[in-house]
């Protein structure tokens, strides 16, 4: 029962870091690319930065299933352990 239930806060503590970590790396990087844009005339305009986003969005998806997944293997577990009693 605890095992599932640690794993799961562990799913959902990387979910929140990673949504973290997401919105710094593209804001950085949208700043970075509109600075040189204007001051080096760069090919690449600053809403290329959001493309970063993309692998960030798929990882904190995969986390939130996993954390929804674990979490509802320990509330099973929990049911199923105040059944028997």
């Amino acid at each position: 029962m605890k095992q599932a239930k640690i794993i799961s806060r562990v799913f959902g503590i990387s979910a929140i870091a990673l949504l973290c970590a997401m919105c710094s790396v593209v804001s950085y990087e949208y700043a970075v690319l509109l600075w040189a844009g204007k001051s080096f005339q760069t090919s690449a305009p600053p809403w290329v930065a959001f493309f970063l986003a993309i692998p960030f969005a798929a990882a904190i998806a995969v986390c939130l299933v996993l954390h929804l997944i674990f979490k509802k293997k320990a509330r099973q577990k929990q049911l199923a352990i105040h059944r028997d009693l």
